[in-house]
């Protein structure tokens, strides 16, 4: 039997009360577990991911600073950011701020195609980690 007040998956009450269960098939709240979106790892650590990156987004022929969000990651001095897809987004500079924060300058090239686009993380003790659609060029 299962009881949910607020939302839970299948429920049809107001998604923002908070929720109330009995048996299986919700969490505690009756939320869904937080997964980080399109998250890859390519090799290395297991738990090591990338969470987020902001902005999100950068235009064609401008530069821009980013903030890379991870968890359980090893961000060094040593930490290589690439965007395989598009070779138009060039990294100026990487600067670890701690084991789980990157600020990354970039140049975002006149020929870049608008469009999401993947990056990469690599460090040796991580691996490369995967963000797939991460970043988005607009005109």
């Amino acid at each position: 039997m299962r009881k949910c007040i607020g939302f839970c998956p299948g429920g049809s009450a107001l998604p923002w009360l908070v929720a109330i269960l009995i048996g299986p098939g919700c969490d505690t709240f009756g939320l869904p577990a937080y997964q980080p979106p399109e998250v890859q790892h390519t090799s290395g650590a297991d738990d090591a991911a990338i969470l987020d990156i902001n902005p999100k987004f950068g235009r064609i022929g401008e530069e821009t600073t980013v903030t890379i969000r991870g968890i359980n990651t090893t961000f060094t001095g040593y930490t290589v950011v690439a965007f395989p897809d598009e070779p138009e987004i060039e990294v100026l500079d990487v600067d670890a701020i701690d084991l789980t924060e990157l600020d990354v300058r970039l140049s975002i090239g006149i020929r870049a195609v608008p469009g999401q686009h993947a990056l990469e993380v690599s460090t040796e003790e991580d691996g490369t980690l995967s963000y797939r659609e991460g970043f988005t060029v607009v005109e």
